[in-house]
Formats: structure tokens, sequence, C-alpha cells
């Protein structure tokens, strides 16, 4: 829709800006985290499956070209890596320190995948480093192009 002033308004396209929230967590070397809150849910994203590592699936609703954002608050107590995998193996933007850094930050990785309806999206994990799960620290945020 066209608004008064000349915008176009598309409240239907799906984009969604999701967490698994619960604060400081150290997930497993190989694990998976999903989602659990949203922040903004726009145009059917879902939350599927439950996740071995807390949360669940994120799930696409409308197979196009999306932009992916990840944003990782981390206090590293090593090398440690943060992916967003599609189905759990395609990596779309991700987080890497590969120092022994003990200082805590905040990292954004920017992607573009084309997603199909029904995709979900996990985070994994590599190294043993606290993560800090919550909006404005750690999350996502999907826009379908």
């Amino acid at each position: 829709t066209v608004g008064a002033a000349g915008r176009v308004l598309m409240p239907n396209r799906p984009l969604a800006r999701a967490t698994r929230g619960g604060g400081l967590v150290t997930p497993s070397s190989g694990s998976q985290t999903g989602f659990s809150t949203f922040a903004i849910n726009q145009g059917g994203f879902s939350l599927g499956a439950t996740v071995a590592g807390g949360g669940n699936h994120l799930v696409v609703p409308e197979t196009a070209p999306y932009l992916v954002c990840l944003s990782v608050e981390a206090n590293p107590a090593g090398a440690f890596s943060v992916s967003a995998k599609v189905n759990g193996t395609t990596a779309v933007a991700g987080i890497r320190d590969n120092d022994a850094a003990t200082v805590s930050y905040n990292m954004t990785a920017i992607g573009l995948a084309v997603l199909t309806a029904g995709d979900w999206l996990v985070l994994e994990h590599t190294g043993s480093t606290p993560i800090d799960f919550g909006l404005g620290k750690t999350e996502i945020s999907l826009v379908m192009l």
C-alpha cells in the first residue's frame, strides 16, 4: 500500500528480529542454539522444533532472497565462532575470533541468502566462550528483499 505521504508500506513483508534470551550462556563447542523471543515479527516467521542447546528453530515463511544480520556479544575465553546456519548446515553469516582475547565485545556480520519457505535457522558455536543472549546483544535479524 501507499501511505498518504507517498511512502510504500509493506506490512506483510517477512522480517524478524529474534534472540534465544536467557542472558550469559556458555554453549558447548559444536552445539547449536535456537531462538525463543521476537522483538519484531512480521510476515509469518515462526518458531519450530526445539534445539538441544536451547530455543527453537527460526522458520522462514516465504521463498525469496533475505538479508541476514547476526550480532554476537561475547566474553571470550579464547578462540570461538558463532554462525547462523540454514537447516543446521549452511552458514549464511558468522562471527569468528581467533585470538586469546579476554575483553568482551559485540560484533555484527551480514549475509545475503536465498531461503526457501520452511527453511530454518540456528546458531552454531565453536570454542567454549560465554555468549550473552538477548536483544541488542546476541540476536538475528532477517529481512526479505
